[in-house]
């Protein structure tokens, strides 16, 4: 990687800023390109020695390779998009090499069995960036569509690309705001208006991801794992079993549903050794002798009500938590391949909720 790339980490907002690039610093620049290339540009960062604007593209699959070879000229900036070409056309001597990186947004999710290294190979050192996301479900009235989230896919992902952090360009949280697609990493703002028909997100916060992932950015921005020194368990379940049958859906299930495993989630970190015990309904489990550091712990959903998470530590409860306002559920009005991700109160508020409050609506279930 360049000497003055400096591994980035950013998050998407959306939508889009019609016409415009944005550096870090938030001003705005209008680049002497068409309207039609420009209003899918977003800005993420600096290239700091060069102080070139970064251009992250997502769409406009009709523009060739010399549009954007004239975006990239025209701009003077570093030129980062997501195109869905042939990848073997992005190497340096192709059609498509004079990107300065490609960005793989669609990489957050399993998809394909493709193997990551595959990209990099094609696209060469110093020009790879990629993305992670929590989540990915939508249940529009013409559409339901689902893709896998289990096995701690956050986690995993992060823990991946920390020991990739050499070979990448930039990092992409995926998304701040994308409730359409349940992706978001921010708040559900009462305040703040929905796109239409994407209510399925409301009762349902992931700013549990935003907490968790501020511990994995640092590791990724500095090359080490910060110490732990707060017990803390976050955890997340879908609200119903992934076969169950809506009794009022309009819709059928989304494709791949069946890979939705049917098992609560669990990340335990100890400030020192513990015992950690998750539950669900009548059905618990019992970890003994975690270690200090991130322990990712799962149990089957074999009982339905409420969730409860403890720690305890020289025969003391150190956490000892039951939300109030959820249970995993036998029945439900519509099929939700959505995910409630919670924290144990020993992180008493999530950063982002002590701004925005988050109000429950669990009239979906």
């Amino acid at each position: 990687m360049p000497s003055f790339l400096v591994p980035a980490v950013v998050i998407l907002f959306l939508p889009f800023l019609s016409a415009a690039v944005y550096a870090q610093t938030g001003a705005p620049r209008r680049p002497h390109v068409t309207s039609s290339a420009t209003s899918n540009l977003t800005g993420c960062a600096f290239e700091a020695r060069r102080e070139k604007i970064c251009l992250w593209v997502n769409g406009l699959k009709d523009m060739p390779a010399h549009g954007w070879q004239q975006v990239r000229e025209r701009t003077r900036g570093y030129l980062m998009p997501f195109l869905s070409v042939d990848r073997n056309l992005l190497a340096r001597d192709k059609a498509y090499g004079f990107l300065d990186s490609w960005l793989c947004w669609d990489c957050a999710w399993p998809q394909t069995n493709a193997d990551i290294d595959v990209h990099m190979d094609i696209l060469g050192e110093g020009r790879y960036a990629t993305s992670l996301s929590p989540w990915f479900f939508s249940h529009f009235d013409y559409k339901g569509t689902y893709y896998r989230g289990d096995d701690w896919l956050l986690l995993t992902r992060w823990e991946e690309l920390v020991d990739m952090r050499n070979d990448l360009t930039f990092v992409e949280m995926v998304t701040w705001n994308d409730f359409g697609e349940s992706s978001y990493f921010g708040p559900i703002n009462p305040d703040e208006t929905q796109p239409s028909g994407t209510t399925w997100a409301t009762g349902f916060p992931h700013t549990g991801f935003f907490d968790l992932s501020a511990y994995y950015i640092q590791a990724f921005k500095t090359g080490e794992y910060p110490a732990i020194t707060e017990d803390i368990i976050y955890f997340r379940l879908r609200p119903h079993p992934a076969g169950v049958t809506a009794f009022d859906d309009p819709l059928p299930k989304p494709e791949h549903w069946d890979w939705a495993v049917d098992r609560l989630w669990v990340a335990a970190f100890c400030a020192d050794s513990c015992t950690v015990t998750l539950q669900v309904g009548s059905y618990s489990q019992e970890f003994d002798n975690l270690s200090h550091g991130v322990n990712k712990l799962s149990i089957p959903l074999k009982s339905y009500g409420s969730v409860t998470v403890k720690m305890s530590r020289d025969g003391e409860d150190v956490i000892d938590y039951t939300p109030s306002d959820f249970e995993y559920r036998g029945s439900t009005i519509a099929c939700l391949y959505l995910s409630l991700l919670r924290a144990s109160p020993a992180k008493a508020k999530s950063l982002v909720e002590d701004t925005f409050p988050v109000e429950g609506d669990s009239s979906w279930l």
